[in-house]
């Protein structure tokens, strides 16, 4: 056996192992979804819930058109309660709980589903009556909380204490009611889906049940359906790894990257529609093949000696060159916290913000681990190689979702091109400017960053040399890519540019590639200069230029009457009045409400002065006559 058919084999294998990651991922993840009784939010779950919507929904109106069609008389308290809410709503509010319980193992007990789905409707009910009374306040709520990512139980305690804060009144429906409502939503759903069946629970096979209880039961031919989907969604998510041989080449709209069918294949364009893949199936891609080829077969490596200083400082907790750090700790316990009313609120709310602030860095954590695990696993290979695939707009990136080339500075200091070439002096220079730029130093002329770089070569030495107890190298503002440039521009002093050969890779890239397109196809040299597309001494930053320019027009605005009316011009726009007072500086709130309170014309000159401010400046075209410009 060949040592390519060797390495063959074992990306064989390691396809194999793949493919085994991704389905116990996948696993995972539906069981935890489920355990949770957020069912509804796996890929078999939400096919389920978008298809019942509309029948449940269908049956409600049906339901409800009866009721007040028919003879006088009280009327079903199903009907009472939903009938100035909308019924799609209704159901998909109802669908989404009976499917959060129902694909747990144990079929639940109906009086106990109906409580369930019934509150979620309450508690849409209620929040649509205080969006109501205070839109404003309501919306402010809504945007905080998407904000910090909070859950819908957290949601629903802080929009109800909102509602009390604001005089809200809201009789909350009684378990009779919300029997009632929830039998008959359930009742609904199992006939107009067919998807569960209302049951005994004797005749269900339950001996031991009381005999009045009754359970709801997904359907035999729905289970069915169920765990197939589950399971061919185990092979959809394989856990994509980087090859240990060139990837397979891309010649055709699918198939490519890797080697072996056992889950789907790769797809040339990631989430392409019907109409994007008939269109590249006419059209001549053998360029955008050999590009897309030329970088997935280029060899990298791990870069041993950054592998080793991250390990070791991730072990820390110490959050060190933006590695993840340790929990932070618990806010301290107010002496009077069992009799202060207030500061036990305050003390409650600072602790949920530090144990959200922890879940999200234990997160981190684990996907940190995983890029070091990684790291380790590859640290030995020759060479690897990351299988690249297009977006729709047909930009290329990598298949691999944790180690790859365009990962975050900790990723690419982890890696180097497995191919080195000899560096001589022109690459010397690059090398410089390379690192200069990692540090921060990118804002000068490419002169004045190889004069920093030799400026600091002792730092840069000591660095690498130590780089545990010589930290200058965390100051960077790309820490790891700077680390791995000390330990080679160590290395090139130690054997001389003429024989020293680099594995290191330089980063270029562009400067506002958007601008940069409009301003070549308009031949606009004033865009053009400050995108970067002219040569000039010293690279230009538009986005600082445009911030000088917005900053100084509201320097203008808030030296003299502009305060007044830019506070009337926010109020207008919806902006909660606290906000606007701790933007304009205000001690006392009636400051704020004084300036708020203007007149028709005051206003408009606010929206005068704001929209010039915000008005794009004019492209300077160049008008083309007779072939000249």
């Amino acid at each position: 056996m060949t040592h390519h058919d060797h390495n063959l084999q074992r990306q064989i294998e390691l396809e194999i192992e793949m493919s085994g990651l991704g389905r116990d991922r996948y696993l995972s993840k539906v069981r935890k979804n489920i355990d949770k009784e957020r069912g509804y939010d796996t890929d078999t779950g939400r096919c389920i819930l978008q298809s019942a919507i509309g029948p449940v929904a269908d049956g409600l109106r049906a339901f409800q058109e009866e009721a007040f069609s028919g003879r006088p008389g009280p009327k079903h308290r199903a009907v009472v309660l939903t009938k100035d809410m909308d019924p799609e709503v209704v159901s998909y509010l109802a669908c989404r709980a009976i499917l959060g319980r129902m694909l747990k193992p144990r079929a639940p007990v109906l009086m106990t589903l109906a409580v369930q789905v019934s509150r979620a409707v309450e508690l849409e009910a209620r929040f649509t009556e205080f969006k109501r009374q205070n839109k404003e306040k309501f919306a402010w709520e809504m945007r905080r909380l998407s904000e910090q990512g909070a859950n819908e139980q957290h949601k629903a305690h802080v929009l109800t204490y909102a509602m009390g804060k604001c005089g809200i009144e809201w009789d909350r429906w009684s378990r009779t009611d919300m029997i009632h409502l929830g039998v008959k939503l359930v009742e609904l759903f199992c006939e107009h889906t067919g998807l569960a069946v209302i049951q005994q629970a004797v005749n269900g096979g339950d001996k031991e049940a009381p005999f009045a209880q009754y359970l709801v039961h997904l359907t035999d031919r729905a289970n069915a359906w169920v765990d197939q989907s589950v399971r061919g969604g185990e092979l959809l998510f394989p856990a994509y790894l980087p090859t240990l041989v060139p990837p397979k080449r891309w010649v055709s709209l699918s198939s490519g990257g890797y080697f072996t069918d056992l889950d789907r294949p790769l797809p040339l364009v990631r989430k392409a529609r019907k109409e994007q893949r008939e269109l590249l199936a006419k059209a001549d891609l053998s360029v955008v093949y050999r590009g897309l080829n030329a970088i997935q077969e280029t060899p990298w490596s791990i870069n041993g000696p950054v592998l080793d200083v991250m390990k070791v400082l991730a072990k820390s907790d110490a959050g060190i060159a933006g590695l993840v750090p340790g929990d932070k700790p618990l806010p301290d316990k107010p002496a009077d916290i069992d009799t202060n009313k207030e500061a036990r609120r305050e003390w409650k709310w600072a602790a949920r913000d530090v144990y959200a602030e922890n879940l999200q860095l234990k997160q981190d954590r684990l996907k940190q681990g995983q890029m070091l695990d990684l790291a380790e696993r590859f640290r030995d290979e020759a060479a690897i190689f990351f299988p690249h695939n297009l977006d729709f707009r047909g930009r290329a990136y990598p298949v691999p979702e944790v180690l790859h080339p365009q990962g975050s500075d900790p990723v690419k200091g982890l890696l180097r091109f497995a191919e080195g070439k000899p560096l001589g002096q022109d690459g010397e220079r690059w090398l410089a400017i390379h690192g200069a730029n990692c540090f921060g130093i990118d804002k000068v002329s490419f002169d004045e960053r190889v004069g920093w770089v030799e400026e600091h070569c002792d730092d840069i030495y000591y660095c690498a040399e130590d780089p545990y107890e010589n930290r200058w190298w965390t100051e960077a503002d790309k820490p790891w890519c700077f680390l791995a440039f000390c330990f080679e521009w160590a290395r090139l002093y130690e054997e001389g540019y003429q024989a020293f050969v680099s594995h290191l890779p330089i980063a270029l890239d562009g400067s506002c590639n958007g601008l940069q397109h409009f301003s070549a196809t308009l031949l606009d040299s004033v865009g053009g200069a400050a995108v970067n597309l002219i040569p000039a001494e010293k690279p230009q930053d538009i986005y600082q230029v445009v911030a000088d320019r917005v900053n100084a027009q509201l320097r203008l605005i808030v030296s003299g009457n502009g305060v007044n009316t830019c506070a009337s011009w926010l109020v207008q726009a919806g902006v909660d009045l606290k906000r606007i007072q701790n933007w304009l500086g205000h001690k006392r709130i009636e400051t704020t409400l004084k300036y708020a309170k203007l007149g028709t014309g005051d206003l408009d000159l606010a929206g005068d002065i704001l929209g010039n401010m915000l008005e794009p400046a004019k492209p300077a075209l160049r008008v083309v006559e007779n072939g000249d410009l």
